[in-house]
């Protein structure tokens, strides 16, 4: 269970930098997870977007990881040669044929995210990553209330904050550059924790939404799962409404 709070640039922008554009309005969405990233899962179909549309839903966020879509990030080579998101185009189109608006959020590995954090060429490259998607999605005309771009899912930087803040301006420059009025979301670092959430210092820029990804208490909202660390206890805590 991912519980999300989405800070909208009214909050935490400059009240002139904000009447630049309007946001999109992002009141209640779900997390497609473990279907373009992650793990693979079985694809979702029309149905399972028209029924996400009928439960309320006016958003979907949807991960991917640009590694399972031949984006490279390894030094000395051309990490765009071989991306190809058809995939990632056929599901957005599927969100909005159905009317739900969609957060394409970054989702790579951990070692792309160590790699990342780690190189200045690494940096380059994602920047790059970044430069084209906005010039995809730009000539596909999705409209910037319906299509927005999140960074960067749950960014580490821990003792490294100004260093994201410092890559964060640069591919929201990039970003602006070519798709002035997009909506973009910037995960707080140390894994989009709300401590650092409050740490951050807004842009300058229109349209910018921040966000953090609160866990606790761990044990209620992951029980019943069944992977990694919390096989041994969380598997067998059961039933517990949350909130309590």
């Amino acid at each position: 269970m991912l519980f999300r709070l989405f800070f909208i640039a009214a909050l935490l922008l400059p009240w002139p930098a904000m009447a630049q554009a309007d946001a999109p309005a992002l009141h209640r969405g779900i997390n497609l997870s473990s279907w373009l990233a992650n793990a693979p899962r079985q694809p979702l179909d029309e149905r399972d977007f028209r029924q996400i549309r009928q439960a309320g839903f006016d958003h979907v966020r949807l991960p991917v990881n640009p590694e399972f879509f031949g984006f490279k990030l390894t030094e000395g080579m051309d990490g765009l040669e071989k991306i190809d998101f058809v995939s990632v185009d056929n599901a957005i189109d599927l969100a909005l044929k159905n009317k739900l608006a969609v957060v394409l959020d970054l989702h790579p590995s951990g070692a792309f995210m160590e790699t990342l954090e780690n190189n200045g060429w690494a940096e380059q490259k994602f920047t790059d990553l970044w430069i084209y998607l906005a010039k995809h999605y730009d000539e596909k005309s999705y409209p910037p209330d319906k299509l927005v771009f999140g960074l960067l899912n749950e960014p580490q930087y821990y003792h490294a904050e100004n260093h994201y803040a410092a890559l964060t301006e640069k591919l929201v420059a990039a970003i602006r550059q070519i798709s002035p009025e997009r909506t973009v979301i910037i995960g707080a670092p140390r894994g989009s924790s709300i401590d650092d959430l409050l740490s951050i210092k807004p842009l300058d820029h229109a349209n910018i939404i921040y966000d953090f990804h609160f866990y606790e208490p761990y044990i209620t909202t992951h029980q019943g799962t069944n992977r990694g660390f919390e096989k041994k206890m969380v598997r067998y805590f059961h039933d517990v409404p949350y909130p309590s």
